[in-house]
């Protein structure tokens, strides 16, 4: 019994004389996060999906909620660059009118998936290649200018300028569900 008691004390004094010297490791918090990560989250939680998706402040948030700013650094930092004023101002109607109008959204979503399940994407984009080539997006834009202020010197050597309504008859033909126009 005596050497049993001699053995526990050893071991004992040997458990505590060699733990007395060593430290406990650091326990790290699981949670600690970059800046960047804080500012992705931050980004993420105040980007809106629903309403005013197209405008600056929401692109901006979009970009760094999605990392594109990482992934496009050049973009992102064109795009914040650009005033807010003038950003909303050019994307505010098309997010209005797109983004919001969810009817026209999925109208136009199911006319690119209808296009493409036909490989008409490859044909449209060689054809808008070629409009751009043939100055064509050029002469759209004078249009608009004539049809605005007729007066203007760019108008004199255009002889068929279209009313105000033909214009918006021709805008409102791309919303048009394509069912209408085949049945007319």
């Amino acid at each position: 019994m005596k050497y049993i008691q001699v053995i526990l004390i050893a071991t004992a004094t040997f458990i505590a004389s060699s733990c007395s010297k060593q430290e406990s490791p650091t326990i790290e918090n699981g949670e600690t996060r970059t800046q960047q990560e804080i500012d992705r989250l931050e980004a993420c939680s105040a980007v809106n999906f629903n309403k005013g998706v197209l405008l600056h402040l929401n692109v901006l948030l979009l970009f760094k909620c999605t990392q594109w700013d990482v992934e496009f650094p050049q973009m992102y930092q064109a795009i914040k660059r650009i005033r807010s004023s003038s950003w909303d101002h050019f994307m505010g109607p098309i997010d209005k009118e797109f983004v919001e109008n969810l009817a026209r959204r999925d109208r136009v979503f199911s006319n690119i998936k209808e296009l493409d399940s036909q490989n008409g994407l490859d044909d449209l984009s060689r054809v808008i290649v070629a409009l751009n080539e043939t100055n064509f997006f050029d002469s759209v834009k004078a249009m608009f200018k004539c049809v605005e202020n007729s007066a203007d010197a760019l108008c004199e050597s255009r002889p068929f300028i279209p009313t105000k309504k033909s214009l918006k008859n021709i805008v409102r033909l791309v919303d048009t569900a394509p069912e209408t126009i085949d049945y007319a």
